[in-house]
């Protein structure tokens, strides 16, 4: 994700995000948000039902994997984990470059990707 983006939700959900001023052995935030750009609006979305059920969780990690948006916390209620998983299924429509919606997940020589139809076409041709 662009600094500038990555900055946004680190002003807005210092709480949070806090652990982004933690040592590496403690929490992987200060390596960034580790998805594309598309999936800014999701994000900042999960974040804000998770600062109104309990502000005290700690995120340690935002990431990309398969496909799919993952958000790890230290510890939290079945609520705040049930909202993580909704994100988490809702990200499997959503191009993680652009933030179109009704995107699937697409492979190219064993990478997935969850991308609308014009940024799979790119993609593939940054791959030729």
């Amino acid at each position: 994700m662009k600094k500038e983006l990555e900055e946004k939700l680190f002003e807005k959900y210092p709480h949070l995000l806090r652990g982004r001023h933690y040592s590496i052995k403690e929490n992987l935030l200060p390596f960034g948000i580790a998805c594309g750009n598309g999936w800014f609006d999701l994000i900042d979305k999960t974040l804000a039902k998770i600062k109104e059920k309990d502000e005290e969780v700690l995120v340690t990690q935002i990431k990309e994997k398969y496909a799919e948006l993952r958000i790890y916390v230290n510890e939290a209620s079945l609520e705040v984990y049930d909202i993580i998983h909704e994100a988490e299924e809702k990200s499997r429509t959503v191009c993680e470059r652009c933030g179109k919606h009704n995107a699937e997940v697409r492979s190219k020589g064993g990478w997935f990707k969850t991308l609308c139809d014009s940024c799979y076409a790119e993609w593939k041709r940054s791959w030729e």
